[in-house]
């Protein structure tokens, strides 16, 4: 009996790159687990099951380490590998020996490269989940109505996220996209990975608008409450509603979808949001279940908290850096500052706010400033102690295997981040892939574009009343827009949003480089320092990868919106 895959298909494919040993079935490889497609579509259980093997997709081992992996481990992995690693507002030391072809973005557009092809990968693999679902759904005589219809909710829903990231990655800006008509995606709904040609990309809006138009009415019809955080539900539903919305300029179903998403979730604390992120909030929609044990060192914690093991115990690769430019421009009262380690926090004397460009006491080739300098050292990890949220639940930050004490090894680089802890050997933790201060930025901006300017003031002043003592937001016009902007990228820091979002208001993305001696300087290795227009790299679109191009005959290469130069159409 054929097997449907359920937790994971495409780890072969995720993790190579190319497409030489994939098969043309790389959308229907062996299962880690799996259900009869027959159970999935007569069976309730079977289909439930089914979703469930969905969720897990999303946070699970996907291969082995090599150099084109570093734990690929699904949602929090894809959104912070394409949504904060190549943004101007992080820099991750773990990622560095891909050089400046990665940094320098010209990986985006080559499809033999792996990158393209992981996001590609991961959101066709849900996508076939999800159809293999719904193809049965309806038809389905067990279970209650309100059970098949929890059921088609969740799948449609999930289908449409998989879409969304598609879109926000292969596809041009709407305002470039000639009303939509520019050809982007394979737009599948049922399963499989035969010859299909490309989709305009608004046939691919409109199925996701569909998807989640039908997913609400389901919810609401079915009365759903979900299990946990880790299911999508209709708060959920109209969260990734308003991110689609937001792609496609439609400020109105922006607004209307994200202020919906957002009630009834109250935004976290300043106390809150400097415990560490490891528990989920009074704003958590969606986020990682914090105890997925079977991820192993594979987990996100593992690998960007400041004390997972890739960040601790001599690795090397430290836990990611905010970007000293963008941190200057924070509010002094800012509780958002507190959790980087920048040069205006306590030092050791006779160190100064410049010891930090002195080529004696930072590497200049990673940025690391622990290990060249004893009083550095005892800085960074007095610092350390000050903001760990709780001693007797997490280890000393950037430790030695202990936990106990900084470890001189370890790459602790200037702007280090202490917003995400982990906790226990794993670091485990609720990566948030949804929350309501997102949901309230992308409110502002909608209310800002709709001409609703107390509105936008007010959805501002939700989160940053929340961040800046006696915070009041005056701003108008474009300084209003420019406020909504900066605050998303503070706010939202390394949760996977800031090249997304960049992309879509059409800016250019500056990463400056560090200077020796210059005060004014960046925190950034000179050699990944860039200056991206809005135009560049085809407008911010990743092309279709060879693991698509290579086994789809009916794709038209001429056709691909991101190819960094034209090849022979397949017809011709």
């Amino acid at each position: 009996m054929k097997k449907n895959i359920i937790i994971n298909g495409i780890a072969g494919c995720l993790l190579l790159g190319g497409a030489a040993s994939c098969a043309d079935d790389y959308l229907d490889l062996a299962p880690v687990t799996s259900v009869s497609t027959d159970m999935i579509h007569t069976s309730i259980e079977g289909a439930e099951n089914a979703v469930t093997g969905l969720y897990r997709s999303m946070y699970m081992q996907y291969g082995d380490w090599d150099a084109n992996n570093r734990f690929v481990n699904g949602e929090a992995w894809m959104m912070t590998f394409y949504g904060d690693v190549f943004s101007p507002d992080a820099f991750y030391n773990i990622w560095a020996p891909f050089g400046v072809q990665m940094y320098g973005w010209s990986v985006i557009n080559d499809k033999d490269t792996w990158i393209p092809g992981r996001m590609w990968s991961y959101c066709y693999n849900l996508i076939n989940q999800a159809n293999q679902i719904l193809v049965g759904i309806d038809t389905m005589n067990s279970g209650t109505e309100q059970r098949r219809q929890a059921v088609k909710a969740q799948a449609l829903t999930m289908r449409a996220h998989a879409y969304i990231h598609l879109l926000q990655l292969y596809a041009p800006r709407w305002e470039d996209s000639e009303n939509g008509s520019k050809k982007v995606l394979v737009l599948r709904t049922v399963p499989g990975d035969g010859d299909m040609g490309l989709s305009t990309q608004a046939e691919a809006m409109e199925l996701v608008y569909s998807d989640l138009e039908e997913a609400i009415r389901l919810f609401e019809d079915s009365r759903f409450s979900r299990q946990g955080k880790y299911a999508v539900d209709k708060s959920v539903a109209q969260g990734l509603f308003a991110r689609a919305a937001m792609m496609k300029n439609d400020w109105q179903k922006a607004y209307d979808m994200a202020k919906a998403a957002r009630s009834g979730y109250a935004i976290m604390s300043s106390d809150t949001y400097k415990a560490g992120f490891v528990d989920e909030t009074t704003e958590s929609m969606w986020n990682n279940p914090l105890d997925p044990q079977w991820m192993y060192y594979y987990s996100w914690g593992s690998i960007y908290s400041t004390t997972g093991v890739y960040a601790c115990y001599g690795a090397g690769f430290g836990a990611g850096s905010m970007s000293y430019d963008l941190y200057k421009q924070m509010d002094a009262n800012d509780v958002r500052r507190e959790l980087y380690f920048m040069p205006d926090k306590s030092l050791r004397r006779p160190l100064t706010s410049a010891s930090f460009w002195n080529a004696s006491i930072i590497d200049e080739t990673t940025m690391n400033l622990n290990g060249k300098n004893a009083n550095m050292n005892i800085s960074l990890e007095a610092f350390g102690n000050k903001v760990n949220p709780d001693p007797n639940r997490f280890v000393v930050p950037y430790s030695n295997e202990a936990g106990t004490k900084l470890d001189a090894s370890v790459i602790v680089p200037f702007g280090a981040q202490y917003k995400f802890w982990g906790e226990g050997i794993y670091a485990i933790q609720c990566f948030p892939f949804m929350r309501a201060s997102e949901m309230a930025l992308y409110e502002a901006e909608a209310a800002y574009r709709l001409g609703k300017i107390a509105e936008a003031q007010a959805a501002l002043t939700d989160v940053n009343s929340n961040r800046i003592a006696n915070y009041t937001c005056t701003s108008t016009g474009q300084a209003l827009m420019d406020e909504i902007m900066f605050t998303s990228r503070v706010e939202l820091w390394g949760e996977g949003h800031t090249w997304i979002n960049m992309k879509r208001w059409n800016v250019s993305a500056v990463r400056r480089p560090w200077v020796a001696g210059d005060v004014e300087s960046n925190n950034v290795p000179a050699q990944f320092q860039i200056n991206k227009s809005a135009s560049d790299n085809r407008g911010w679109v990743y092309t279709i990868p060879r693991v698509e191009l290579d086994y789809n005959h009916a794709i038209r290469i001429d056709e691909v919106v991101g190819l960094i130069a034209k090849e022979p159409s397949k017809e011709e």
